[in-house]
């Protein structure tokens, strides 16, 4: 199989302090603790007579996941005098390398982690975990050709896609799984392997998503994994409905797709809260959900999608 290096490193725990406010002391007692859990399972091709040495490669990744960044951008913000690999040095390692094996190693750090994290009850499984399903675009300047890039309207006008799901607990959140998008690749497919993956390791209480994760399709995949859900809903006639409504509801509403071009229905909850912004402004917002909706909890389903964010 051959290595799928456009994957950009993903950071696996999100914390409030971001990079910019993080100095060399701390981020050497980040390197330390990543040493001492996850460099038995650190594993890439570095040759005896390389420059740098894993523990050197294993600092320059540990960086750009707690940066969020790629390895060229990732590697002019770190200082390099501390003998750490640069960009070209990080992308010429990567490139030998081979998806599966890093897959493997992803889903090794990750189960590390997530334990970890209830250790220090960073994340506490309570009838089991709220999860986020998402897809981002980062900014891509090679060649538009390759694999998993897209169109962008931002500079450079492409962009490498790939999908996540994230645990979201008590304000935190970490990347428990990501897929590349690929040119054959549809939703359905993505979402589906997305979630059967994460059912493997968690238990999931709750999915939450935009309005790309809110077609009939996919809450047909929800629903037959037996997934609750709280996704933002998305068309015409949502938005001419909210206008016209003065008060929080919800109603069943059929959603149509088809298959082999026959119309099938995937029956659904619709809610619209209405609700006063931070600036005091009202707003209205629906969801769809399979969650049971009642008089008490109609208008809260915003405060439960906040969580996503």
């Amino acid at each position: 199989m051959g290595c799928d290096y456009h994957i950009p490193i993903v950071h696996h725990l999100h914390t409030p302090m971001g990079v910019w406010t993080m100095n060399l002391k701390q981020f050497q007692k980040v390197v330390k603790f990543a040493q001492v859990n996850f460099l038995g399972l650190f594993s890439i091709d570095v040759k005896k007579n390389n420059t740098y040495n894993l523990e050197d490669y294993f600092g320059a990744f540990s960086f750009l996941c707690w940066a969020n960044k790629s390895a060229n951008r990732g590697s002019i913000q770190l200082n390099l005098e501390n003998h750490l690999p640069d960009g070209d040095s990080l992308l010429y390692t990567i490139k030998k390398g081979c998806q599966e094996d890093y897959h493997n190693m992803f889903i090794a750090i990750t189960d590390k982690l997530l334990k970890l994290c209830q250790s220090f009850r960073v994340f506490q499984k309570i009838n089991g975990f709220d999860i986020a399903i998402d897809y981002h675009d980062r900014p891509y300047h090679g060649n538009k050709d390759d694999e998993g890039i897209i169109g962008s309207e931002k500079e450079p006008h492409w962009a490498y896609r790939f999908a996540t799901i994230d645990i979201i607990e008590r304000g935190n959140a970490m990347t428990l799984f990501m897929l590349p998008y690929k040119e054959l690749d549809t939703d359905e497919k993505i979402v589906r392997k997305l979630l059967e993956e994460t059912k493997k390791r968690i238990k999931i209480k709750c999915l939450y998503g935009d309005q790309e994760f809110s077609y009939a399709c996919l809450i047909d995949i929800y629903n037959e994994l037996g997934i609750d859900y709280i996704v933002r809903a998305k068309g015409d006639y949502i938005y001419k409905k909210e206008k016209k409504t003065d008060r929080p509801t919800w109603f069943e509403y059929p959603r149509k797709r088809y298959v082999n071009k026959n119309p099938v229905y995937t029956t659904t909850i619709w809610v619209i809260c209405i609700f006063e912004d931070k600036k005091g402004e009202t707003k209205k917002e629906s969801y769809f959900t399979n969650k049971k909706v009642t008089h008490s909890n109609k208008n809260k389903f915003y405060l439960w999608y906040d969580k996503r964010w």
